[in-house]
């Protein structure tokens, strides 16, 4: 019973402070399992490589290497990469993206996404209006994480108890986290 209690609260919590996020949440498919693993730097070498091919096509467009890859952490051995671009300029690169990720998986007025396969690893693409907060809040957290070992290895810490559960749980888990995280008392230098 007081599991369950626990549950119910993070979930009320994490509605609470991200209504729009928690809804999404819901979209995660709830069978799959996680499979976190450790760094591996390869993935890294192959994350440059992706960028490289898209500034072969667009020199000038701002990347983000993101996620566990980005932070040389455990995580799913993805690579997560942002693209900063206004919305009037996504037709401009929307060609070249599809010519190296595929059909995007989301469109939308403000952001759209890939998840693909390329160089044997899982790539998630958004090509984003930085003035979004999804984009904004995405950033920081990762510069908090990049800053703040001790929230990093908390983390790294939760990532590891999430073996082996549902996505949609490792969302949940994921989310409690940042919120937490964000609206802590501390103050980070970012």
């Amino acid at each position: 019973m007081k599991q369950l209690l626990k549950l119910i609260v993070r979930e009320l919590r994490i509605f609470y402070q991200s209504p729009k996020d928690y809804l999404y949440s819901f979209t995660e498919l709830k069978n799959p399992k996680i499979n976190v693993r450790a760094y591996n730097p390869n993935t890294a070498s192959k994350a440059k490589r992706v960028i490289a091919d898209i500034h072969k096509l667009f020199p000038n467009l701002h990347t983000h290497l993101v996620g566990s890859t980005g932070l040389h952490s455990i995580g799913r051995g993805d690579i997560d990469l942002f693209l900063e671009s206004e919305p009037y300029k996504f037709r401009t690169y929307l060609p070249g993206l599809i010519s190296l990720f595929g059909k995007p998986t989301k469109i939308r007025s403000r952001f759209i996404e890939w998840n693909s396969y390329l160089y044997n690893r899982r790539v998630e693409v958004i090509l984003i209006d930085p003035s979004t907060k999804i984009f904004q809040n995405q950033i920081m957290q990762f510069k908090i994480l990049k800053n703040n070992k001790q929230l990093l290895r908390e983390y790294e810490t939760l990532k590891k108890s999430s073996k082996d559960i549902s996505v949609w749980e490792y969302t949940r888990r994921r989310m409690d986290f940042f919120n937490k995280m964000v609206r802590s008392e501390h103050t980070y230098n970012i």
